[in-house]
């Protein structure tokens, strides 16, 4: 599975996400407390598809996600989570959940502030 994980000047931080990725064409789910996650299902999948992160409360620097993806199969997910942070956001760290690595493909990062 695909983190994506925000940080401050801190660094990126690495607990406290409440995020879910459910598959819309069945019953899965994924939940992580370590980032927002984006679930890949099927190893194999190529996964494509957006996700925006929002600013909701500047006060608390509290920041919600959502996304919404397709995998080159039949396959897509949908899902959201928030996490606050100390501090203004300064970073975002793109991961993923085990030891499998990223080997092709490519990522944009848009700022609208």
């Amino acid at each position: 599975d695909i983190l994506v994980q925000i940080g401050d000047s801190g660094g990126s931080e690495t607990i406290g996400y409440i995020s879910t990725s459910a598959q819309l064409s069945g019953t899965s789910y994924a939940d992580s407390t370590v980032g927002f996650i984006i679930a890949r299902f099927n190893a194999p999948d190529i996964v494509s598809g957006h996700m925006v992160l929002t600013l909701l409360n500047s006060s608390t620097f509290l920041w919600v996600g959502s996304h919404s993806t397709k995998t080159n199969t039949a396959g897509g997910q949908d899902g959201g989570g928030d996490k606050a942070l100390s501090a203004e956001l300064t970073q975002v760290t793109i991961t993923r959940t085990g030891t499998d690595t990223f080997n092709a493909g490519s990522v944009n990062i848009m700022y609208i502030g």
